[in-house]
């Protein structure tokens, strides 16, 4: 089988086209109901951009496109003065449409070009309800109950090849959210609030190893308003995740001893998460704690800073070897992970006219932390391995409002990185950055 590798610079130099399209209306359909609806869509082509191929000395033409579509629906119901209730649709689709790339397949002199591409397509789904009273003095009450869908495609860019030995199926996969949320929040006077919302999702089918089967996420605020134009808060969040859909029909026994003696409690600890581990896909229990203070030293200008300290106890359950070249085969493997991160920082932020802000940031952070590597081939582990690193941060950028939905960033950053245990993996970096974002 051959090969061909192709220059970067004619991967990432091209020409594309965007178009945007919104549509929203408002009506009153009573006295006491609403109707709010929007609609927008972004399409995104690449013009220019060519694959060098020995079977056209033009390139390939990738000519990529994707295309966004977002839809919004909701009716609101003012039950009475102190009640409101509110039914809300939301969908979200994707489509990526890309050309075949091709690769080189056979033997020479005599290879065959065959397209070896994917292209992918999303629709996130999803129908919600809430209330919210505020019938008791000094505090605001909602409650909400929402099922989400995310429906995933990937699809061959071209018909079978009968001298493909790789095959592409067409593939569809579906995950389904159930996700309630409760909220509330009480001013004992004017200028101070308390505030608490909880969510708890609970996932079918999450088609990803990386996303959760079960999360609860409890976040507390405090803010008081010292002055109009100045204010203190502090923030926690404790988010729990987890996933038990990966499951093994077996536990073969660990033949590699472990290398580096762990004490009695070391050990205690560890024979217990293996066994819990056993079946389980990962824990992660996050938990984030910021205090902060904003100024606004005039209509334009506002500073900012604040303190965060963030601690992960994280979990994963690792298989290894399931070939015959890997034999013997070892357990799932409890991996945990352990890390405190502090942070700080300071920024300005300046609002040219209502939709153009330009901001600047600097963030130092400390990591420190431990990871086990537990029995691999080989002899490795267990073994707590440490993580120890330092970064400072600055950036500047500009941020356009585009709609109520729809923001686009360019921010510039320079990121050094000190690794105090691989000095290795220390440098300065250079970061460029362009992003649009869209509330769903």
């Amino acid at each position: 089988m051959l090969g061909t590798v192709f220059p970067l610079n004619a991967l990432t130099q091209f020409n594309s086209k965007t178009t945007n399209n919104s549509l929203k209306a408002r009506s009153k359909l009573g006295d006491q109901l609403f109707f709010t609806g929007t609609y927008s869509s972004k399409e995104r082509k690449n013009l220019t951009s060519r694959i060098p191929s020995g079977y056209d000395s033009g390139g390939i033409p990738l000519g990529a496109k994707v295309k966004f579509r977002n839809t919004n629906l909701g009716l609101t119901f003012l039950a009475t003065d102190a009640l409101s209730l509110t039914g809300r649709w939301r969908r979200y689709d994707l489509d990526n449409e890309v050309p075949p790339v091709f690769r080189l397949s056979g033997t020479p002199p005599t290879p065959v070009a065959l397209p070896d591409n994917m292209s992918f397509s999303g629709e996130v789904t999803s129908t919600e309800v809430n209330g919210s009273f505020t019938g008791i003095r000094k505090l605001y009450l909602r409650a909400g109950f929402e099922s989400r869908n995310w429906d995933r495609t990937i699809s061959p860019t071209h018909p079978p090849h009968p001298a493909d030995e790789f095959e592409h199926p067409k593939h569809r996969d579906r995950t389904e959210a159930d996700i309630v949320r409760l909220g509330a929040r009480y001013y004992p006077i004017q200028s101070l609030s308390f505030a608490a919302n909880l969510e708890d999702w609970n996932v079918k089918n999450p088609g990803y190893n990386g996303m959760w089967t079960d999360r609860r996420k409890l976040n507390v605020n405090a803010t008081y308003l010292i002055k109009t134009n100045f204010a203190l808060y502090g923030d926690f969040i404790q988010s729990k995740d987890e996933n038990k859909d990966v499951r093994i029909t077996s536990i073969p026994t660990i033949v590699t001893p472990p290398a580096v003696p762990l004490t009695p409690e070391e050990e205690e600890a560890y024979v217990e998460d293996r066994a819990d581990a056993a079946g389980q896909g990962y824990e992660n229990d996050l938990k984030t704690t910021m205090l902060g203070a904003w100024y606004g030293v005039s209509p334009k200008l506002t500073l900012d800073t604040y303190w965060a300290k963030t601690s992960l106890d994280a979990a994963a359950t690792l298989i290894f070897g399931n070939e015959p070249a890997y034999l013997p085969h070892l357990a799932p493997d409890f991996a945990p992970y352990n890390a405190d991160t502090n942070q700080w920082s300071v920024g300005a932020t300046y609002a040219i006219n209502p939709k153009w802000r330009l901001t600047g940031r600097l963030l130092t952070s400390k990591s420190e932390g431990k990871t086990l590597i537990s029995v691999l081939p080989g002899g490795l582990g267990p073994a707590w391995t440490p993580v120890d690193v330092d970064a400072k941060r600055w950036t500047v950028g500009a941020t356009c409002n585009v709609s109520a939905k729809e923001r686009v960033t360019l921010d510039y950053s320079i990121l050094d990185w000190d690794d105090n245990i691989d000095p290795g993996q220390s440098g300065r970096f250079n970061l460029l950055r362009l992003a649009w974002s869209s509330a769903f």
